[in-house]
């Protein structure tokens, strides 16, 4: 099952599950400041959440087709819309962790 095969590499890539809901908190450099000869780094936590959305097909009909899995993007609660992938490599492809 490809859904499978996503959850994996998710989960080898450092992502929490919970249900359909993959959460990982990244931390990002926002800034850098030198006061008095010390280096200061300014982060911030980003946390990205992919959910499983479903299962779907392309094709002419359910029987002769292509299976797909749609998943959605949030970074920071902000919703950054739906994918619809037929293989790992594409998700790969949408989702460069």
């Amino acid at each position: 099952m490809k859904r499978l095969e996503i959850v994996e590499y998710l989960l080898q890539n450092g992502f929490t599950e919970d249900g359909d809901t993959f959460t990982q908190i990244a931390q990002q450099q926002t800034g850098e400041m030198i006061v008095n000869g010390h280096r200061q780094i300014q982060v911030q936590n980003v946390e990205i959440k992919i959910t499983f959305i479903g299962n779907g097909w392309i094709g002419e009909s359910e029987e002769n087709s292509d299976i797909t899995t749609q998943w959605n993007l949030s970074v920071n609660g902000v919703d950054r819309g739906d994918f619809i992938v037929e293989s790992l490599e594409e998700f790969k492809e949408f989702f460069k962790l």
